[in-house]
């Protein structure tokens, strides 16, 4: 493509648009040196020509647009509603400031109230995948979306390129697509609005060339493939209830959290032999859930894990309830669910009842026949009675107990590393992730029952908290461990944590400790006391009487308290055992001449296959074989763009981003600078000490960062009973986990933030 510039591109479109049905708006142009030549003569056939009208001034720099570089913002423009010769010579002042000689001006008419307004990218701009992102703005304003200005009322749709003959949006798609053609030119920025639908251009450049070793073609096969399964999870016959299917990346388990929406492959392989395969369901089944066997919580689609809501949801079923109202049930939720998608990170809080609280009957009935409510009801008292008054979080915790004895007994065995990983995988198992389900369940019992408890004002707000800042949990423990200079004692009991628990890349806290840690700021971090008065304790065990659980007041908190703990505690223990796969993986590179970031492209499961079946020299020829192909395989996944909720397979093609109601921590209000921590090299104190931190997602290896005295966290990922939030909780910290997609990019561009945990907002600055 010939570059044209702002105003060159417009003018030559110009000439073209009655064959092409879009408009142009009526526009001038002028250099800056002919501009102040002529400047009173100008001015006034400005005038003239938009005499009554609103007028767009804007900048056409030859350094603005160009294939290698686009500095998209970087000049000004304004709109004049009131025009006059003043007004046009003073805001074109303006626009020339920052323009060289050469460069030009634009003096457009201005398109008032659109229908919407919007900008099309005609490629992902990082990437150069094959997408069309729309940015819609229904405001009636033109410039809400390019100026970051408030009062926006923003839709965010991807579209993929060889899907737009069926898209709803297929006459702007079709303009595009035109423009495309006559520039000769497929990646591109296009401003737009649309009013009594006629199509407006009012600008269109270049983006920044991006170099790709992926073909389009690669990425629609990839499309088909998913599509092809997809179908087939949803439309094949299947032994549990429910007519059909949804897929979230957030639910239950929440992989976006803990692995990421791409993960590596050796990360989703782990993640799923450790967890999501099969022991889930056994921890499900053990609790008195429905035995949901053999079926997998996770589904991959080309990289990108989702849990299966049909099976997640009757996994959460009591095991005995009758199958006619198991089906009214989850046929009801999945329908509910796809008519809120917002949902799909909540379904524990917002959709279905896991065990009997005191608001599940109110629920409940609002979709159930008094009949079927009666025995639902009966069935989660009977789940809830099994929580609090067996035994069941006495044992869990004496497994995960006896899973460190395990661990040492095999990295101080001669077993080579592929045996010592098959032990380490399978002890994990059954005496980590397994027994860390059930005290997570048991955890989460006791953290929704309290909130309850606030919601009914039994307890305050500040009961709550000071509950929580009782128990010593891990934080804690790292943070006073510290204080003390007890170095060998940290690295032994923390130095296998690591931000992002499942990547074999990311260094632990032993081998990045230097980067990590800012021990400068560290304070002796007191355990309080909590003790809740005689009329407070009277109410709850009169509640519990009338419902018929089974325990005392003051055994509840005797309960929550061990579940909460353990929960973290169970959680450092196991996460060892990963660790310790990981230093066996890398022990066995270095044998076979692999490097350890190129560990990330094989799979767990290989490995755990390869026990007793290869030798060293025909493992190293197969390995380095399915790194090369998984690499380019996940080459292929980055370039995808799929939603984080899927309930057709149009939703692989067409989507529109969803709007997220984060998770709000505490309720101060608080206003900062945020940062974004992309990078955990040298991290320094002036950076984060007081700011705001904006993460994608943080597991428990993130933890780190409270040494620093953040003032505030806000994440893309991440629920209400997830890590971070209670550890937010524990910090006293503001925090807004799982904020979404939409939200997320805006704050990437943020300066200063505001968050009001009370009211539940977030507010952009500047």
């Amino acid at each position: 493509m010939k570059i044209l510039g702002k105003a060159g591109t417009l003018i030559f479109l110009e000439k073209k648009q009655h064959k092409y049905n879009y408009i142009i708006p009526p526009l001038l142009k002028f250099s800056k040196k002919f501009y102040y030549k002529n400047k009173k003569k100008i001015s006034n056939d400005v005038f003239k020509k938009f005499f009554k009208k609103k007028i767009i001034i804007r900048s056409s720099s030859k350094n603005e647009d160009n294939l290698n570089q686009s500095n998209a913002g970087k000049y000004d423009s304004y709109q004049i509603n009131d025009l006059s010769i003043f007004n046009i010579q003073k805001y074109s002042d303006e626009v020339f400031k920052k323009l060289n000689n050469e460069d030009e001006i634009i003096f457009q008419e201005y398109i008032y109230k659109p229908d919407y307004a919007g900008v099309i990218f005609t490629r992902e701009i990082n990437s150069n995948a094959p997408y069309y992102s729309i940015n819609l703005d229904s405001s009636g304003k033109t410039d809400t979306i390019t100026s970051g200005a408030s009062g926006a009322q923003i839709k965010n749709i991807i579209i993929c390129r060889n899907y737009t003959h069926k898209s709803k949006y297929r006459k702007l798609i079709t303009t595009v697509k035109n423009i495309e053609y006559l520039i000769n030119d497929n990646r591109l920025d296009i401003e737009f609005c649309v009013k009594n639908k006629k199509i407006f251009i009012v600008q269109c450049r270049p983006l920044k060339r991006v170099s790709s070793k992926i073909d389009d073609k690669l990425v629609y096969s990839a499309l088909k493939n998913i599509e092809k399964k997809f179908s087939n999870l949803q439309n094949s016959p299947v032994t549990i209830p429910g007519k059909f299917t949804a897929f979230s990346n957030m639910s239950d388990w929440n992989p976006a959290e803990m692995i990421g929406v791409k993960p590596s492959l050796l990360s989703l392989s782990m993640y799923a032999e450790l967890i999501t395969d099969s022991v889930w369901s056994e921890h499900r089944k053990n609790y008195l859930y429905q035995n949901l066997k053999p079926n997998p919580l996770m589904v991959n689609f080309l990289g990108c894990p989702y849990i299966d809501l049909r099976v997640d949801l009757n996994s959460f079923l009591p095991n005995d309830l009758k199958k006619p109202t198991k089906i009214k049930i989850i046929n009801h939720l999945i329908k509910k669910i796809n008519a809120n998608p917002e949902l799909h990170d909540k379904i524990e809080f917002d959709l279905i009842e896991t065990f009997f609280d005191f608001d599940s009957r109110s629920k409940i009935k609002k979709y159930l026949n008094k009949k079927d409510t009666s025995e639902y009801i009966r069935s989660l008292k009977k789940l809830t009675n099994n929580f609090l008054n067996s035994k069941l979080l006495d044992k869990e915790i004496n497994k995960i107990e006896s899973l460190k004895i395990k661990q040492d007994d095999i990295i101080s065995s001669k077993r080579n590393n592929i045996e010592s990983i098959f032990f380490l995988i399978n002890d994990c198992k059954e005496f980590g992730t397994l027994p860390f389900a059930g005290i997570a369940r048991c955890a989460f019992v006791a953290t929704k029952i309290l909130r309850t408890f606030v919601k009914d004002n039994i307890i305050d707000q500040v009961d709550y908290n000071l509950f929580f800042e009782s128990i010593n949990n891990v934080q804690k423990s790292i943070n006073n461990t510290l204080l003390n200079n007890k170095n060998k004692i940290f690295f032994k009991n923390f130095g296998h944590l690591r931000p992002m628990t499942y990547s074999i890349s990311s260094q632990n806290y032993k081998e990045g400790f230097k980067n990590y840690f800012n021990t400068k700021n560290l304070k002796f971090k007191k355990t309080k006391k909590f003790k809740n008065d005689k009329k407070k304790i009277d109410k709850i065990n009169k509640i519990f009487k009338q419902n018929n659980i089974n325990c005392t007041a003051n055994n509840f908190f005797k309960f929550a308290k061990n579940a909460i703990f353990y929960r973290e505690h169970a959680k450092l223990v196991f996460s060892r055992s990963i660790d310790l796969v990981f230093n066996e993986l890398i022990k066995l590179g270095s044998k076979i001449d692999i490097k350890r970031n190129d560990l990330e492209h094989i799979s767990i499961k290989d490995i755990i296959y390869y026990y007793n079946n290869l030798d060293v020299y025909k493992l190293k020829q197969i390995m380095k074989k399915n790194i090369e192909q998984n690499k380019l395989q996940y080459e292929i996944t980055k370039k995808l763009e799929i939603p984080d909720f899927i309930k057709s397979k149009n939703d692989f093609y067409e989507f529109e981003k969803s709007v997220v109601k984060p998770n709000y921590v505490e309720s101060k209000e608080i206003t900062g600078k945020i940062v974004e921590l992309t990078s955990l090299k040298k991290l320094k104190e002036k950076d984060l000490k007081n700011k705001i931190i904006l993460l994608d997602s943080a597991d428990p290896g993130y933890d780190f960062i409270f040494s620093f005295k953040i003032l505030g966290l806000i994440t893309k990922y991440g629920g209400a009973n997830s890590h971070m939030s209670i550890r937010c909780i524990d910090e006293g910290i503001p925090a807004a986990i799982g904020v979404g997609d939409l939200l997320y990019n805006d704050l990437q561009n943020a300066n200063t933030v505001n968050i009001n945990a009370k009211q539940k907002t977030i507010n952009i600055i500047n």
